[in-house]
């Protein structure tokens, strides 16, 4: 397996694929670095349930027509994928007569089915306008078919309106004026519950209070320890209005 740090830019797709080349091959020539020298010159504080070098693999097996194990006088069945992954996202491409076949393995803390799928989407339609065009910029590559985006267009989410950002005002400036012009509107929601505006303003005023009475200093750092929630959001709001600093802990 090869770590490669890859920059896009304007690239090509040809350009792409031939910057991809030289760095694979280039990185042939320290090949014999022990793994643990790498890691070693990394951050100390770094995560240990998490591979400390990549969080994505791209593999494409050159093995092809392995066949079915046969032994005589026994029947032999697959095992299928691990059920675990190594990496928050893993493409494993595996080489046919007729074309690639594949397996995509994630980390379930981190994606959905759904968003896989979509991912893979996206995947097969970028790869059909690179193999069409190799010229054209990777940034400009379609991420959408034209149905999906007609979806969107739909929905009024592909127009984008530019709004000058008042640089003067806080964020909690800026969530009073939201939270006064629609205070019934929905402000967050959980897999739970939900909360409007007004709701999310009133209880993270009652935290903001709490906080200023216990005396501390401006922009004094406080812990937050709590799931991906309507509470953790009334936290975060409740600790900028006392004018102090959140923390998140993982």
């Amino acid at each position: 397996m090869q770590c490669l740090r890859i920059t896009i830019g304007d690239d090509s797709f040809k350009q792409l694929v031939q910057q991809v080349h030289e760095v694979a091959v280039a990185s042939h020539a320290n090949a014999d670095v022990p793994f643990e020298s790498i890691v070693s010159k990394l951050k100390k504080d770094r995560d240990l349930s998490r591979h400390p070098l990549v969080q994505l693999v791209f593999a494409v097996h050159a093995q092809q027509d392995l066949g079915q194990l046969k032994l005589e006088g026994m029947e032999t069945e697959g095992l299928g994928d691990a059920k675990t992954t190594r990496f928050d996202l893993e493409f494993h491409l595996y080489q046919q007569p007729n074309g690639l076949w594949g397996s995509v393995m994630f980390s379930t803390d981190l994606y959905t089915p759904e968003t896989i799928d979509n991912l893979l989407s996206v995947f097969h339609r970028v790869l059909e306008t690179c193999l069409d065009d190799p010229q054209a910029p990777v940034a400009s590559m379609p991420l959408l078919r034209d149905a999906d985006f007609s979806r969107l267009d739909a929905m009024g989410l592909t127009r984008v309106e530019e709004t000058a950002y008042p640089r003067d005002s806080s964020v909690v400036d800026l969530f009073r004026q939201q939270a006064s012009a629609c205070p019934s509107r929905v402000a967050v929601k959980d897999s739970a519950t939900e909360m409007t505006y007004a709701q999310l303003d009133a209880a993270s005023d009652v935290l903001a209070r709490w906080l200023a009475g216990r005396s501390l200093a401006p922009e004094t750092l406080v812990g937050v320890f709590a799931s991906r929630s309507c509470e953790a959001i009334v936290a975060f709001l409740g600790i900028l209005k006392a004018n102090l600093a959140y923390l998140p802990f993982d």
